[in-house]
This record gives C-alpha cells, sequence and structure tokens, in this order.
C-alpha cells in the first residue's frame, strides 16, 4: 500500500465531502474506486486501513443536494465495494449506512435520481454488495427489487445496460449460493432461503410478463428481457435454467409467433443457449426444439436467413434443424438458378412465394444471395444424411450464379427478374469465388470440384 496516499487520503475525502465540491473530470473518482477495489482483493479492510471512510459517507450522502453527482455516484460504488464484505458490511449496517446510500426514495425526493450517474452508482453500488447472504437480506427486505425493476427499462442506455447486468448477477448469485450451500451440507437458515425464494420467482415472473409484446412501447421492455434471458441461460446450472424455461416457456412461444424483426436476433440468442445444453426433462426439451422449429419455418425472409445462418455457426449436432437451417439459406439459389436443391419439403414450399417477392428487389436480392453464399462451404460439407440435394448439386448451383453474374447464363423462368438483380453484381461474384476457394482448400470439397 502507497504510504503517501494512505497520509493524504483523509484530506481527499475532506476535500470530496465538502459542500459544493465538484471535479472538471471524474476519472480521478474511477482511478480512485479501482485502488480500493484492488487493495479488497488483496484482502485488505478499507474501514481498518482507512477510518476516515466511515465519515466520508455519511457526510458526503447528507450533503448531497449540494455535492456534486459524480461524487455522490463514487460513494454509492465505494459503500457498495466495503459492504462486499461481511464484516465491511456489519459495520456500515450498524451506523445504518446502507439503509442511507440505497434508499431510492431518498435520491428522488432529493431531486437526485434523474440524474443517470446517480441511477449507474446505485445499481453498481449494488451489484458490488451482492456477494454474500447478508446483502442479499439487505436487498430483499429494503424491497429494492421493485426500483430494480423499475431502471431495467430506463430511458437511459447505460442505466438500462446496468439494471440487465445487475438482474442475471442475482439470479446466478442466489444458483451459487444454494449449490455451495447444499454440497457443503450447510444448514441454511429459514429466512436465507426464504430470501433466495422471493428473489427468483420475483425476477422469473417479470421476465415472463416482460416478454409479453402488446404494444411498440413494451418492445423495449421484451428486448431487454431477452438480452437477461440469453445471458442467463448461458450461464445457469441446470435448475435454474428448467425453472426459467418453465416459467417463459409460453412467452417465448407467443412472441416467436409474432415474427417481430426487431426481436428476431435476440429472439434467437435466447433459442440457442437454451438448445446448447438439453435438459432432464424431455418435455422442456421438445418445447425449445419447437421454438427453433417455429424460428426456422416462419418469419420474413431477412429474418429466416438470419436465423438459419446463425443456428450453422452455433456448431450444434442436430442433423434435423442443420438440414432446416441449410434448407432456408439454399432456397434463394434454387429460386434463381432453377436447380433442385431443396427436395421434397413442403415447409421450404410455404416459403418459396414470400423468397420470390423478397429477390425482386436487386439491393434485398444480392444480400440475400451473399448471405446464403457465405454459408454454403460450411452447408457442402455437412453431413450428406442432413443434406437436401447431393453436395455437387450446389457447386452447380454456385457456378450457375457465376454465369448469371457474368450474364452468360439463364435464372429460372419463375423469377427471371431475381436473375436479372445479380447481372454485373461484383458482390456476387465475389461471395461465388470465396466459396469455390474455400472448397478448393478442403479435402471434401477437391473432390466435389475434380
Amino acid at each position: 500500500m502507497d504510504r503517501e496516499c494512505v497520509t493524504v487520503l483523509p484530506r481527499v475525502c475532506e476535500v470530496l465531502a465538502a459542500s459544493g465540491s465538484s471535479l472538471p473530470d471524474d476519472t480521478s473518482l474511477e482511478k480512485l474506486l479501482d485502488w480500493f477495489t484492488a487493495l479488497t482483493k488483496d484482502g485488505v479492510s478499507l474501514l481498518e486501513a482507512f477510518p476516515c471512510l466511515l465519515d466520508f459517507i455519511p457526510t458526503v450522502v447528507n450533503n448531497s443536494p449540494a455535492s456534486d453527482a459524480s461524487i455522490l455516484s463514487f460513494t454509492l460504488k465505494l459503500t457498495g465495494l466495503i459492504s462486499a464484505t461481511e464484516n465491511g458490511f456489519k459495520v456500515l449496517q450498524e451506523h445504518s449506512l446502507c439503509d442511507l446510500v440505497f434508499d431510492p426514495q431518498r435520491w428522488q425526493e432529493a431531486g437526485l435520481w434523474k440524474d443517470p450517474c446517480i441511477r449507474i452508482g446505485w445499481i453498481q453500488g449494488l451489484r458490488t454488495m451482492l456477494q454474500h447472504s447478508k446483502a442479499l437480506g439487505f436487498f430483499v427486505q429494503a424491497d429494492l427489487i421493485e426500483p430494480l425493476l423499475h431502471l431495467h427499462t430506463d430511458t437511459s442506455l447505460f442505466v438500462a445496460s446496468a439494471a440487465n447486468h445487475m438482474l442475471a448477477h442475482i439470479l446466478l448469485f442466489c444458483q451459487s449460493e444454494n449449490s455451495q450451500n447444499n454440497s457443503k451440507h450447510l444448514t441454511v437458515p429459514v429466512e436465507t432461503k426464504q430470501n433466495y425464494s422471493t428473489v427468483t420467482v420475483k425476477l422469473c415472473e417479470y421476465l415472463k410478463k416482460s416478454l409479453v409484446l402488446d404494444g411498440t412501447s413494451a418492445l423495449f421492455q421484451s428486448h431487454q428481457a431477452l438480452k437477461v434471458l440469453a445471458l442467463l441461460l448461458s450461464r445457469a446450472g441446470p435448475d435454474l435454467r428448467d425453472r426459467l424455461l418453465l416459467t417463459v416457456s409460453d412467452s417465448l412461444e407467443e412472441l416467436v409467433t409474432t415474427n417481430c424483426s426487431q426481436l428476431t436476433r435476440s429472439l434467437m440468442d435466447v433459442v440457442q443457449a437454451a438448445h446448447s445444453s438439453k435438459s432432464e426433462h424431455h418435455a422442456l426439451n421438445q418445447r425449445v426444439d419447437r421454438l427453433l422449429s417455429i424460428m426456422l419455418n416462419t418469419g420474413k425472409p431477412a429474418d429466416l436467413s438470419y436465423t438459419a445462418a446463425a443456428f450453422l455457426r452455433s456448431g450444434h449436432d442436430d442433423c434435423v434443424h442443420k438440414a432446416q437451417a441449410a434448407r432456408v439459406l439454399l432456397l434463394p439459389l434454387d429460386i434463381i438458378t432453377g436447380l433442385s436443391l431443396l427436395g421434397q419439403n413442403s415447409t421450404a414450399d410455404k416459403l418459396r412465394l414470400p423468397m420470390m417477392e423478397y429477390l425482386k428487389s436487386k439491393s434485398s436480392c444480392i444480400s440475400m444471395i451473399c448471405a446464403s453464399l457465405a454459408n454454403t462451404p460450411q452447408i457442402t460439407l455437412m453431413d450428406p444424411d442432413c443434406l437436401p440435394c447431393p453436395p455437387v448439386l450446389i457447386v452447380s448451383a454456385v457456378l450457375s450464379l457465376l454465369r448469371l453474374c457474368n450474364g452468360d447464363g439463364s435464372s429460372s423462368s419463375g423469377c427471371a427478374e431475381a436473375g436479372r438483380n445479380l447481372i454485373g453484381s461484383g458482390k456476387v461474384q465475389k461471395c461465388a469465388l470465396d466459396v469455390l476457394s474455400v472448397l478448393s482448400n478442403s479435402s471434401g470439397g477437391k473432390v466435389l470440384l475434380a
């Protein structure tokens, strides 16, 4: 620990706590907080090393109407850092400082809650604090869940994002604590169990309701809920994962069937996270498979293309859905070249008409064909059992596209307009040549090009 810093810190705290003090640049506060954080990681008790902090926190908060917002935000974060250890939390609570600092009503009445800097500090301070069961008990008993949920759809994207990560942190923390207690065969107080249950149930139900799309005003809320779900499902253990899916499956299916383009990417993130690890409950796996099938079989052409490409990139060893994704991405090539790349598939037939309409626009056509070509090498080299046609036929379609770009070939009679869109397209030509180059450098592709 730097002795000079220790000596000068009390005076620094006095200056920061002085009524009306402000800083032209708050990066110095971030550096000070980083220093405190590093000391904490090294096992230093901040309150023992710097007793002045116990006076600094209430002085700043009680002078809040006159204090600079950046100093107040720093104080919120510092309080959370000190409270992250059970001893630090105990000392602060003996002085009722956590109640003082993290009371959102206090900041609202002072007219300071409208500043995003305060809201960010409040969220980050709480998140840092929530490292032990006593902190969670405080969070529940102080009824801070509702203010946090309100910030989940805050007008400030930075605040909303911080709230998103906080929600995920809380659920994962509850999961971790439960898991550790069970593995160590610890007797957990009834109150602590109730806190875990209260938080988990309330947040799961909130996510379920937030997914329901009932107008443009709810779009952002649904988007935020999907982001939290994707984050949770990718990190959650089996119990929490299953609980989340049981709670939100109906809402997810309802959302998927709305075919809302603005939510396609976020929805696919959730579905892929859910699909990446199988549940012990067969019914849950079936629900997830159904969601994925719906996304690969319904929707606007651009959304379908994105969904199919995202699934193939994920590398899941799932022949049924890989075949569905391949058909979606081969459909534009099938339409333009007239080569039968899809086999006998009724679902592909349902998608054909909207895809043909989509390809009539030159910009849309070029974009769609390039997206299909970007995934063509992976499709061509898939297990033949997952392919709707022989791989050599896909290579023939790529060569046909090159001829169309040069004006030497003819497109499908059913979509001549789309074929004309490709004439002279250097972008499509480059993508097609890239496909052939990738295939020529792979052992399986060389056979097809021979």
